[in-house]
């Protein structure tokens, strides 16, 4: 009996050994690839907002002091431009279902207008994330880049509002 179970317990070793490099070597390949490889976003920095006159109301800066990549949007004078500019929050769950942009979806922690010319001209301004694929060791760190994707800035919009006269009439 012990000589039964020995032989038994050889061949199924042996139809393992088989199975694991030949008949599942691609799926774990695949899995390798995927667990070396990382892809990182990189957020678009949003289209200006124009006067009439080709002034500034708001446009977006990278924020370098963090060392993060990150965009911060800079509102000129908010207090006068605001309730006509309006603001931009993180994305809900229904801005999301009811993105109709067709160049970039909405995903989750996106920054989407809420309000005022942020909100009516969110598709233009929005622009196209770039994307950087990263390989990265057993640990997560960053060996290389391999590729990058820069993102395309969102378009300028220019309205019929005069900033200098919009400030007068507000103060």
């Amino acid at each position: 009996i012990a000589l039964i179970f020995c032989n038994m317990c050889v061949i199924i070793f042996i139809i393992r050994l088989f199975q694991l490099p030949i008949v599942k070597g691609p799926y774990y390949r695949d899995l390798a690839e995927n667990n070396r490889l990382k892809e990182l976003s990189i957020e678009a920095p949003r289209g200006d907002i124009l006067d009439r006159k080709g002034f500034a109301i708001v446009y977006s800066v990278y924020d370098d002091l963090t060392k993060t990549d990150k965009i911060m949007r800079v509102y000129n004078d908010p207090l006068a431009f605001g309730h006509i500019v309006g603001y931009r929050q993180s994305a809900s769950i229904d801005d999301i279902r009811q993105d109709s942009c067709p160049e970039e979806r909405l995903r989750l922690n996106d920054t989407v207008g809420k309000e005022g010319i942020e909100k009516i001209y969110e598709c233009e301004l929005r622009g196209i994330k770039g994307k950087k694929l990263i390989a990265v060791d057993a640990k997560g760190n960053n060996l290389q880049t391999i590729n990058v994707r820069e993102p395309q800035s969102g378009k300028k919009i220019q309205i019929a509002l005069d900033s200098e006269l919009q400030k007068k009439a507000y103060f």
